[in-house]
C-alpha cells in the first residue's frame, strides 16, 4: 500500500521490477487491497494501473 501511494499509476510489472517480486507474490495482496477499498484501478488486464484512494 505504501509503495502504491508513493508511486501511483504503475502496472504490476513495474511494481514487481522495483520491489523485486513476482506477479504471483503480489496478486493476492493487491486483490485484498482492492476489495477493502484501499486502492483503485484503471484499465483492464495487463494495462491495469494502481492508485491509492
Amino acid at each position: 500500500m505504501a509503495f502504491i501511494s508513493s508511486n501511483p499509476g504503475l502496472r504490476i510489472e513495474q511494481i514487481n521490477a522495483q520491489l523485486g517480486t513476482t506477479t504471483r507474490d503480489l496478486a493476492q495482496p493487491i486483490q485484498k487491497l482492492i476489495a477493502v477499498g484501499a486502492i483503485k484501478t484503471k484499465g483492464k488486464k495487463r494495462a491495469t494501473v494502481y492508485f491509492a484512494k
